[in-house]
Formats: C-alpha cells, sequence, structure tokens
C-alpha cells in the first residue's frame, strides 16, 4: 500500500487515467516527492525539471 502526503491547504487531489495527481488553486506546479521505506528509512527525493528543457537534453544526448 502507498501512501500520499499532501501539505497544502487548497490542494485537489484526484486519479486520471491511472495516474494520481495533485492540482493547486493557481494550477498544476511541480511537486517534490520523498521516498521512505515501510519502517521509515529515507530512500530519496525527485524534484520536478520544470525549469529544464527535456527536448534540448534528449537531442545533446543523442549528438554524444
Amino acid at each position: 500500500m502507498s501512501l500520499l502526503y499532501v501539505n497544502e491547504n487548497s490542494a485537489q487531489i484526484g486519479i486520471e487515467a491511472n495516474r494520481c495527481f495533485v492540482k493547486y488553486a493557481d494550477g498544476i506546479r511541480g511537486i517534490p516527492v520523498s521516498y521512505y521505506s515501510k519502517g521509515g528509512s529515507y530512500f530519496g527525493r525527485l524534484h520536478s525539471t520544470g525549469h529544464v528543457n527535456a527536448k534540448r537534453q534528449r537531442m545533446q544526448s543523442a549528438l554524444y
């Protein structure tokens, strides 16, 4: 079983196309995600790449 904790008062949570989403009053924005074990050990954190041009990075990787 997976748990989702949201610490924002105005957030709307839902499921669409088998994916969970969190929407804020000002729109959907990058959400940092932290991963923990069942015992509470920290595994890592995932940050949004909203500031990164993913298409350019793919092109750079292909050229490399």
